[in-house]
């Protein structure tokens, strides 16, 4: 079994499966899925890939369920910090909160108060592991997927914006997915598309990868590259944490996403030795 794994966790109906089909390319769940289970809870599938022009990475995913409301939410992310489950958050090099826009339309200071503590949490913890090593942050991703439906009509647009401010204040990522176009949609710009997921995914270090040199056409393990080859590796993840930081100050989602686009493109090149 890899040892990459992630973390998706949110209510029926926000497209938790979607993002395991679009993103780490699972189309049969056949073999994961039981017909008779009431909810994913616990589900685990094992045979997600990502796949693009720099590398490829085998990916497990860790599914888990909750009520739609905001309540159910904050009980699992203060669960989520409990010493009961620092096991799997040592485990993991993402996770992924999908939910729908409109329970945090009210009353969300302790939802992204608890954000903020799993940052720092995670952070502390890594740090913790890994004295000695120069690490000042966990280097995995933190993405809370906002998905707009028809009762998103409620959410006030000045309310929107202010999510999107304090989101990426806790450290989590904030992407906001409109209609049923796929999250790897590589032609979506617009505001809502959610392509900026597949670009954050794609941007993480994994325990184990394959990194691909074009030059040579073949690939190879990150422990069999070369230095010149690790240190470009880890210079783009750098500079890609930077750019983060600097879209997240972006209020224009049209123009934050092609920025994000751009600045991807521009990074992953330096990768091409």
């Amino acid at each position: 079994m890899a040892q990459n794994h992630v973390l998706i966790v949110g209510s029926r109906k926000t497209k938790k499966l979607t993002i395991v089909k679009d993103i780490f390319g699972v189309s049969d769940f056949s073999s994961f899925l039981d017909k008779n289970a009431k909810s994913h809870t616990g589900l685990i599938i094992s045979n997600g890939k990502i796949v693009c022009k720099y590398y490829t990475a085998d990916v497990n995913i860790f599914v888990d369920e909750v009520q739609p409301t905001l309540e159910s939410y904050n009980e699992w992310l203060v669960e989520f910090q409990s010493s009961q489950m620092k096991e799997l958050r040592d485990s993991i090099q993402g996770i992924i909160l999908t939910l729908r826009v409109e329970i945090l339309s009210r009353h969300s200071d302790q939802f992204t108060q608890s954000l903020q503590h799993i940052s720092d949490l995670l952070d502390s913890e890594y740090i913790e592991d890994h004295t000695g090593d120069n690490e000042f942050q966990w280097n995995g991703f933190k993405v809370v997927v906002g998905i707009m439906s028809e009762d998103s009509s409620r959410v006030d647009d000045s309310w929107l914006e202010k999510l999107e401010e304090k989101i990426p204040e806790t450290g989590f990522d904030f992407v906001i997915k409109k209609g049923d176009s796929p999250f790897a949609c590589d032609s979506c710009t617009a505001s809502g598309s959610g392509d900026e997921l597949k670009a954050i995914v794609q941007s993480t270090q994994w325990p184990e990868m394959r990194l691909i040199n074009n030059k040579r056409g073949k690939s190879f393990k990150v422990s069999e590259t070369t230095d010149e080859f690790v240190a470009n590796f880890d210079e783009v993840l750098s500079s890609l944490h930077n750019a983060k930081n600097s879209a997240s100050h972006i209020s224009n989602e049209d123009e934050k996403s092609v920025y994000v686009k751009a600045k991807v493109a521009e990074l992953l090149d330096k990768l091409n030795i």
